[in-house]
């Protein structure tokens, strides 16, 4: 279900990304191109979010179940540093945005 709603939130990113450069192009506006990578660190952000949110629902009463460490399992610690780096890769784009 998780893949499923990622992937819908990534069509409805590009739909609407692709709308907004055809409505540029069409007022005579400087089409805009979606940076390299951004696909690639949106899907990495919310993949990550998502393993996150659903380790929290990970049995820990079985035996030999997944350690946890402060809390939180190894899983939900890369789901952490998947969604930092997606979010530094994001304001990067956007400072870049903004300099130009």
């Amino acid at each position: 279900i998780a893949d499923g709603i990622i992937f819908c939130i990534m069509i409805l990113v590009a739909r609407l990304s692709s709308l907004r450069a055809m409505r540029l192009s069409a007022s005579g506006g400087k089409q805009s191109t979606i940076p390299p990578g951004t696909y690639t660190f949106l899907f990495i952000g919310l993949k990550g979010a998502a393993r996150f949110w659903l380790d929290f629902y990970r049995a820990t009463d079985l035996v030999g179940f997944e350690a946890r460490y402060s809390g939180l399992t190894p899983s939900q610690y890369v789901g952490l540093l998947s969604m930092i780096v997606a979010l530094l890769f994001f304001h990067t784009l956007t400072s870049k945005a903004r300099s130009l």
